[in-house]
């Protein structure tokens, strides 16, 4: 599954101290997407990288290596490795490269301020990447503008509406649609303990759920350009 560099909330309000960024707003309708999506699998990311940058995979090599392959009769294997690579092509040569990438990330909200009118969501740092690995190789999401997307502005009669305590930090479910925006393929750059291929990406969606995906809270979309208040927030 994709996984996430964290450092601690506290330090987490420091990153943006210097940088403050515009508002969001939430809106319940402001996307017709707003089902519960899958997570995009770690194959269709090695896809995507290589699509980005133009080269086609040795399917032959990627499908011999898998296990179910190796598991099969040898009277098996020819007729299911011509299935699998006219597949794996034709999968390859079909993938937009503009298409959503779906990730679903477990964080928290801060306590809503009444005063300010919004919470901060806490793994949403400059340094977030999600991570995943598929044929001894490792690529990473990295959505270079999320740090644009910490702070929320949320009215109180919306809060009301779920019906949950706001007053102190809840846990969440976020899923984020992410943009393929460029891949590195100079060479690969170290992230957290493992050398990685980097795909950057910008938002185009987000969805805030309740813990275990129960329900849809909100929507995120963009508003006109506020300027946030977390110095004050996070003296109170």
């Amino acid at each position: 599954m994709p996984y996430k560099i964290l450092c601690g909330f506290a330090a987490a309000i420091l990153c943006v101290l210097t940088v403050l960024p515009q508002a969001r707003a939430f809106s319940p309708t402001g996307f017709s997407s707003v089902e519960r999506k899958e997570a995009t699998e770690p194959f269709y990311i090695a896809m995507l990288f290589y699509k980005l940058i133009d080269y086609r995979p040795d399917f032959t090599a990627w499908i011999t290596d898998m296990p179910e392959y190796k598991a099969m009769p040898a009277i098996e294997q020819d007729m299911y490795l011509d299935e699998k690579v006219g597949y794996f092509k034709s999968l390859f040569f079909d993938l937009g490269e503009n298409d959503p990438i779906i990730v679903n990330v477990k964080t928290k909200i801060s306590p809503y301020s009444y005063e300010h009118g919004g919470f901060f969501i806490e793994s949403f740092r400059p340094d977030l990447f999600f991570s995943y690995e598929y044929m001894g190789n490792r690529f990473a999401i990295i959505p270079t503008d999320i740090d644009s997307y910490q702070w929320y502005q949320v009215s109180q009669i919306d809060l009301e509406d779920t019906g949950l305590d706001f007053s102190k930090s809840a846990p969440v479910e976020v899923q984020l649609l992410l943009v393929p925006s460029a891949a590195d393929s100079a060479k690969p750059t170290q992230l957290g303990d493992y050398e990685h291929w980097v795909i950057n990406a910008t938002v185009k969606e987000i969805q805030i759920w309740t813990p275990n995906s129960e329900r849809l809270l909100w929507v995120a979309q963009k508003t006109a350009g506020q300027d946030n208040t977390l110095l004050e927030l996070y003296k109170e």
